[in-house]
């Protein structure tokens, strides 16, 4: 029997990156998707969404994600910044196509 119903499969990959100062991150090509974690003790924000540390030394803050649909390649922009004082640490993870799917 001929499943015409397949789902089409398209290689991805991820890169983990963390970071301690404000700073623009360099968005990865063909990216498809993202998630940032506030991993430090102090207030983070992402493109302005605010992500508040964690309640306990050594756990994990408030994080958000920017999902792409299949497909999609995200364009935007990743400014990061941080509220003063020293703390601050945060992970982003970007799902990349490993070409173009389209």
């Amino acid at each position: 029997m001929n499943n015409t119903n397949q789902i089409p499969s398209i290689a991805y990959n991820v890169i983990v990156q963390t970071f301690t100062a404000q700073t623009e991150v360099e968005v990865t090509k063909f990216c498809n998707g993202v998630s940032v974690r506030n991993i430090g003790t102090v207030t983070a924000f992402i493109n302005g969404i605010q992500l508040l540390p964690a309640l306990v030394v050594g756990g994990s803050g408030e994080s958000v994600q920017f999902g792409g649909n299949l497909g999609e390649i995200y364009k935007g922009r990743l400014q990061l910044q941080f509220a003063a004082g020293a703390g601050a640490n945060v992970e982003i993870v970007q799902k990349y196509y490993l070409y173009e799917s389209r």
